[in-house]
């Protein structure tokens, strides 16, 4: 889950634009709980008061507590709205992502899907697949992901089964876990183009690796898989941002080419390179 730093809005700022816009603006069209990219339609999460927000409405003095929502998590978090916030982790309060010893870890496992016809029979879709899976490695971590059903609300982590009606399948009601899977398998595409390459050749790619990141979303799924492979932070900070220390919040402002991942916490990529460079 993307470590995110809020920036510090003007005032004047805070009254005339909406929530919707300023969020967009300042952590990029994304999901800031599963990192989806959003097509359009978001929703507002007040986490201070756990409840909506107008998404029209300016944020004013609530704005420290606004997230963006992608529909299928809003509406998982409003299955569990009674949960209580302060067993969350969130990630524009703690560091949700490491390139070691996350909290948030994404794996590529082997699950069974069973899906299920208008009889409860298993139909002839089923069977076992990769899919990416976040996983908590701590009670408060896994109850984020539980809350806001970060692996959909058909899957049994216990298990590693995925049971789904077919209607509910057909119509891709596991989109998150698709789009996670697929942005797993182009960001290991990438690593493996630019493994033998050198720094100089890898920069030449740079920019297109940041296209395809900023078009698939799925940040962390990017980081973990390019760590995996390359063990070059620095370069990895380049592509996904949150690569310095000292950055300003003029930096953290403004979605586009120049910045596809606004918003990400500075240093969150570069701690496990620091470490091995210390070691080595």
């Amino acid at each position: 889950m993307r470590p995110l730093l809020r920036p510090t809005i003007p005032t004047e700022r805070l009254s005339s634009r909406t929530a919707y816009a300023l969020l967009l603006n300042v952590f990029g069209p994304y999901c800031a709980l599963s990192e989806e990219p959003l097509y359009d339609v978001a929703s507002v999460w007040d986490k201070g008061s756990n409840a909506e927000f107008n998404a029209t409405q300016p944020p004013l003095k609530r704005w420290d507590d606004l997230l963006l929502l992608s529909p299928g998590v809003c509406d998982a978090w409003r299955r569990h709205h009674d949960v209580d916030v302060a067993n969350l982790m969130l990630p524009d309060q703690e560091k949700t992502f490491q390139l070691e010893d996350s909290p948030f870890v994404y794996q590529l496992e082997k699950v069974n899907r069973v899906v299920l016809d208008e009889d409860d029979k298993i139909s002839p879709e089923s069977g076992t697949e990769e899919i990416v899976i976040v996983r908590g490695t701590n009670p408060r971590a896994e109850a984020t992901i539980e809350t806001f059903s970060l692996n959909s609300e058909y899957f049994n982590p216990e298990t590693r089964e995925l049971r789904i009606p077919r209607e509910d399948h057909c119509s891709c009601q596991d989109a998150l876990l698709r789009n996670r899977t697929l942005a797993w398998q182009r960001a290991s595409v990438a690593a493996e183009q630019i493994a033998g390459l050198s720094s100089t050749d890898r920069r030449v790619l740079l920019a297109q690796l940041q296209m395809s990141a900023a078009v698939t979303g799925h940040w962390s799924v990017w980081a973990t898989v390019l760590w995996s492979r390359l063990k070059d932070g620095a370069f990895i900070g380049q592509v996904l941002g949150g690569q310095t220390q000292d950055q300003t919040d003029r930096d953290l402002i403004g979605f586009g080419p120049h910045n596809e991942f606004p918003g990400t916490s500075p240093g969150s990529l570069l701690l496990a390179a620091r470490r091995i460079a210390a070691t080595g």
